[in-house]
């Protein structure tokens, strides 16, 4: 997929738009789907605090590959979005007080665009999730992440 076509990057001297939490609420459910040959689960938490919290994970063959903890937050009137990533172990890739951090470039109902990073509920059940990321040879590509809403049991 071509870098752009699902994604904004948050250019020098952009302004975030206005938005708060609530305009994201949306969001909040237990999300599931297939990515990088295995099985990804994404559950957000409701609005509260003026945040939302979220646990990601891939299962490859039976076994957790990766997970991430995501934080939406309001701050300075608009929203930011925060990623800490970690090995099977609960290991950081990141080093101790770092995470990667998407400013919010643009809003609509159901879409939310960050730096590099997209969230789209495509209809009532389901949620695109498209991210910048560069791959081995160090070319960045769009990734794209389609999920299910599911009921939690």
């Amino acid at each position: 997929m071509l870098v752009g076509q699902n994604t904004i990057p948050f250019k020098k001297g952009h302004k975030a738009p206005a938005a708060n939490i609530n305009d994201i609420a949306w969001l909040s459910g237990y999300w599931v789907g297939e990515a990088f040959g295995g099985y990804v689960d994404e559950i957000w938490s409701e609005p509260k605090g003026g945040n939302m919290m979220a646990s990601f994970r891939l299962i490859v063959n039976g076994k957790i590959s990766f997970s991430e903890i995501e934080s939406i937050s309001e701050e300075n009137g608009t929203l930011v979005m925060r990623i800490k990533h970690f090995d099977a172990l609960l290991h950081s890739w990141e080093k101790k007080d770092e995470v990667e951090t998407f400013p919010l470039v643009k809003i609509a109902k159901n879409t939310a665009w960050f730096d590099g990073l997209t969230i789209k509920k495509t209809s009532k059940k389901t949620l695109s999730i498209f991210v910048v990321s560069e791959n081995e040879k160090g070319i960045k590509e769009e990734l794209a992440f389609h999920f299910k809403r599911k009921k939690l049991k």
